[in-house]
C-alpha cells in the first residue's frame, strides 16, 4: 500500500476496491489532537492465520482408509492377513508422522 507503483499492485487492481480506505486524519495524528488518555478509535483487517483442523483430520482419516484397503487388498490377494495389516500399519505410521513433522514445520514459520 505504500508502492502504489509497485507491478504486483497493478496486477492486483481490483482488489484493492474491496480493502476498507481511510476517511479521516491518520490515527498517529488523531492521537496527537486529542488527551493522551483518550482512545483513537481505529479499523482495518485482521488476518488471522492457523491451521485448518478440519483438513486435517480428512487428511487422517482419508490416509486410515487408503491403508486399510491396502491392507485388506493385500491379505486377501496373498492370504496373509498379518502380513496386510503390518503393512497397512506401517502406511498410517508412517503417513501420521509425516503430518506431524509438516505441522510442527508450519508451527515454527
Amino acid at each position: 500500500m505504500e508502492y502504489p507503483e509497485c507491478e504486483s499492485l497493478k496486477r492486483t487492481r481490483k482488489w484493492l476496491r474491496c480493502l476498507p480506505k481511510r476517511l479521516g486524519d491518520q490515527l498517529g495524528q488523531q492521537r496527537l489532537a486529542r488527551d493522551p488518555d483518550d482512545e483513537v478509535a481505529g479499523w482495518g483487517i485482521h488476518i488471522d492465520e492457523g491451521l485448518n483442523e478440519e483438513v486435517a483430520a480428512l487428511i487422517c482419516m482419508l490416509v486410515l482408509l487408503i491403508s486399510g484397503i491396502v491392507g485388506v487388498s493385500y491379505a486377501t490377494a496373498m492370504k496373509d492377513p498379518s502380513a496386510g495389516f503390518a503393512i497397512a500399519g506401517w502406511i498410517v505410521a508412517a503417513a501420521s508422522t509425516g503430518v506431524t513433522v509438516l505441522y510442527f514445520r508450519w508451527k515454527r514459520v
